[in-house]
């Protein structure tokens, strides 16, 4: 692709931080994007993790997902516009908090468990949210029927498991991987083509 996109793209991780997965992901953002950004809930450099037990003992010990949402929102407000957020689990949480506060250009999010606490929330700018095949702490059908209705919402429902993007996870799926890493890429394609035309709308004075 030789017109790279000209808006940022922030990639918002899961409680595993920065890894080689999520760093293989803005890679691949960076071919089609001029600015990509990494943002994890941890302000030092991500530790590995053995398993996501271990994950998530260091993520609630670094204040958790109040900690995290905050984090998001301050680390946001040094980004110049125009802005689109992906995010996983955590991330993607946190995200859904985010959008509803401030106006971004558009957000995805992957299987944001957290958001079974805030489903009377509505997003300011057009958000887009993946959900697994179920959760073992909420039912999905019931969240998703609780947010059917919200303006600039669309959710999806998967046939794969909460960490299907992400090898790291114990429900990591390379068929899941493979399909919305396609479906990132058309996301961010529909945004950019979305945003070209404002501008020519803006140019043309209409």
């Amino acid at each position: 692709m030789t017109n790279k996109f000209s808006h940022h793209i922030i990639v918002v991780s899961d409680i595993f931080g920065e890894n080689e997965a999520l760093t293989a992901v803005a890679l691949q953002l960076e071919s089609a994007c001029r600015n990509v950004n990494i943002i994890t809930p941890y302000t030092a450099s991500s530790p590995v993790f053995c398993d996501e037990e271990s994950a998530y003992q260091f993520f609630l010990a670094q204040g958790g997902h109040c900690h995290y949402y905050q984090h998001l929102k301050a680390m946001i407000r040094t980004i110049s516009p125009p802005i689109s957020i992906i995010a996983f689990s955590a991330g993607a949480s946190a995200l859904w908090q985010l959008v509803a506060e401030q106006k971004i250009t558009a957000a995805l999010g992957f299987y944001p468990s957290q958001i079974r606490h805030h489903l009377t929330l509505a997003p300011l700018c057009h958000t887009t949210l993946v959900f697994p095949a179920y959760e073992n702490h909420f039912s999905v059908d019931n969240a998703l029927n609780s947010l059917a209705k919200t303006p600039l919402l669309q959710c999806i429902q998967t046939k794969f498991l909460h960490g299907f993007m992400n090898p790291a996870s114990i429900n990591f799926s390379e068929k899941g991987q493979d399909q919305y890493q396609a479906f990132i890429q058309a996301w961010l394609q529909d945004i950019e083509k979305k945003l070209n035309n404002k501008k020519d709308g803006v140019a043309n004075g209409t």
